[in-house]
């Protein structure tokens, strides 16, 4: 419920959204009442105080004996893991150039190179690549 609360608070304060007025009143009127506590979950089964049968059903002098358990959200695919870690590399990522300094630091090997050797010098200068 806080959830829904929170989305009618933003769209009461949201200039993108023009919401008549009419569902607005509405809006601060449910906003306004207090908030309802979830009601308990029902019990599954129940025991009979005097035989200790189990039942499906309260026969009035039963204990309730446990609630149903909380279905499991379902394990994330390989292709949801990979693109939450995408996103999440692709926000810690920092996109600058190298400064003149940065360059003329690059340790160059004085002996011709290849250009994946070159690729890996540079990689290394911009913090990325394989990590020795």
């Amino acid at each position: 419920m806080i959830k829904e609360r929170e989305l009618l608070a933003r769209v009461l304060t949201s200039e993108l959204w023009s919401v008549q007025e009419e569902l607005q009143v509405e809006i601060r009127e449910l906003l306004a009442e207090p908030e309802k506590p979830e009601p308990a979950p029902e019990p599954v089964a129940w025991k009979d105080r005097s035989y200790g049968n189990l039942h499906h059903t309260n026969y009035g002098n039963s204990i309730p004996l446990y609630t149903a358990p909380p279905k499991p959200e379902p394990p994330m695919t390989g292709r949801e893991m990979y693109q939450r870690g995408y996103a999440a590399a692709k926000r810690e990522l920092k996109r600058e150039p190298l400064s003149d300094e940065e360059i003329n630091a690059i340790d160059l090997p004085e002996k011709q190179c290849t250009i994946r050797e070159l690729v890996r010098i540079i990689e290394k200068a911009h913090g990325i690549g394989i990590v020795e």
